[in-house]
């Protein structure tokens, strides 16, 4: 017996050591671990943001593919694809009296950090590139020295630069990009640029070359988004013909006198025929008309999908009445103007335009009077998404939201205006309850079933000033 217990259990010793082994490879007969390099490379790419370029943080893909095992590795540096596109934020810096600022270690951080760079675009092989490029705050009134390895190796991969998007703060910055010519960035299609405001606080300006900037006309530059561009237009917009998207906005939380006339954007539209989205601020004077010649009437703007206008012109429906957009579905608009009975809203202007074909609209219900609203309702049969848009201007009105909602309550006979509506976001009302919103939902799904006419609610949003808030699906 003790015999038999024995070999029992030095075979149970073996069979242990067995599985050991067994376990130490089973990795291998995982499904990633049969899977080609060339298909997992594809799967790495699906992993990148969406968003945004890529970051530094080993958190987040590439980095985190490359830290998971030695063969992730490998395939995640032979992968040119998967660095691609960076975002640079560059080191703080400060050398303000009294800061702890050590220069000898800043100076190695720095150079340091654009080593890294350098390797990671290294790895992107012949790629073309989308760049972000955001210097902090309180790097704006750094010296051009600070910058200039960063600007430097921009320079070095600008042949292959696609997508670029940065912060331009006033001063050598600015000057060394508004330099730039078209020729620099042969591959440019997508430019997103920021010029900070800090220019009107201090005594560094923005460089006037970029009112006549190549930068900003490179031969196949597709998107273009500029923000507080601190120069005027006019020079600028011939070399836009090719533009299938163009925002030309400020972020400035209150209105100013800033943004482009009703002449500016009327020939904005005789250039730009091709365009698919456009963003706009508009400001002219009371008197400002659009007048072009009638061998121009009506622009023609065929592939017009989407646009923002913020209109701080009074006369701009004199320019919307002559637009033809068969193809705009989704509108979103802002005023400066109070309601009036006296004025008519560029908006009925522009929703006109397209047969009544808009999907989607973004706006502020209480700059309209009732009889603006019902004409909005008219011009908009077959609206399936509402938002509304808070206001830049605050006014002290009776809230119109309990009308407005009201308003698209079906009858007795189940009729109501937009039919279509599935989405509607309603925000800082200060008149409603949550039992008025569950309400709309009852009445409108009362309706559904009986006629079969409305279609159904798939998202109400509503927030109740400050305080409230729900969302329903």
């Amino acid at each position: 017996m003790l015999s038999l217990q024995t070999k029992l259990h030095d075979k149970t010793e073996e069979r242990d050591a067995c599985q050991s082994v067994i376990l130490q490879y089973r990795h291998l007969l995982s499904p990633l671990g049969l899977l080609p390099n060339g298909i997992l490379a594809i799967i790495f790419g699906y992993c990148l943001p969406d968003s945004r370029c890529a970051t530094f943080n080993t958190n987040e893909p590439p980095i985190l593919l490359s830290l998971v095992c030695r063969r992730w590795r490998l395939v995640a540096y032979n992968s040119p694809q998967l660095w691609a596109s960076l975002h640079i934020q560059f080191p703080s810096y400060t050398d303000s009296p009294g800061s702890e600022y050590n220069r000898p270690h800043f100076q190695a951080q720095v150079i340091h950090h654009q080593a890294a760079i350098s390797q990671w675009l290294s790895r992107s092989g012949s790629f073309p590139l989308s760049i972000s490029l955001y210097p902090l705050v309180n790097s704006y009134s750094a010296p051009i020295e600070y910058y200039q390895g960063y600007l430097d190796i921009l320079l070095s991969v600008a042949h292959r630069i696609r997508a670029i998007a940065e912060i331009i703060p006033a001063g050598d910055f600015s000057s060394f990009f508004a330099s730039f010519s078209a020729g620099d960035f042969p591959m440019l299609d997508t430019l997103h640029l920021t010029f900070n405001q800090s220019y009107r606080l201090g005594s560094a300006t923005h460089d006037k070359k970029w009112q006549i900037s190549e930068l900003l006309c490179a031969r196949n530059l597709r998107s273009l988004y500029i923000s507080d561009f601190p120069c005027s237009f006019p020079h600028l917009v011939n070399g836009w013909s090719t533009l299938t998207h163009l925002d030309i906005i400020s972020t400035d939380r209150y209105w100013k006198d800033e943004g482009l006339s009703i002449a500016d954007l009327s020939t904005l539209f005789l250039q730009c025929g091709s365009l698919v989205h456009c963003g706009v601020e508009v400001h002219d004077m009371p008197s400002a008309v659009c007048s072009l010649d009638r061998i121009h009437l009506p622009i023609h703007l065929p592939y017009l999908r989407s646009i923002t206008i913020m209109d701080g012109a009074p006369q701009l429906s004199t320019l919307m009445d002559i637009l033809d957009l068969p193809n705009l579905r989704i509108v979103k608009y802002e005023t400066k103007f109070l309601p009036s009975e006296s004025r008519i809203p560029a908006l009925f202007a522009l929703l006109a335009r397209n047969y009544g074909a808009t999907e989607s609209l973004m706006t502020n219900v209480e700059f309209m009077t009732s009889t603006e609203l019902l004409r909005c309702f008219s011009l908009t049969p077959f609206l399936t998404h509402f938002r509304q848009e808070h206001s830049r201007i605050v006014i002290q009105q009776v809230d119109f939201s309990r009308t407005f909602l009201e308003l698209l309550f079906p009858d007795e006979h189940c009729q109501c205006f937009w039919p279509h509506l599935i989405n509607i976001d309603i925000t800082g009302v200060r008149s409603l309850d949550i039992q008025d919103i569950i309400q709309f939902v009852r009445r409108r799904r009362t309706a559904l079933a009986l006629s079969g006419i409305i279609l159904p609610l798939k998202q109400v949003r509503v927030e109740f000033g400050y305080t409230r808030s729900i969302g329903a699906r």
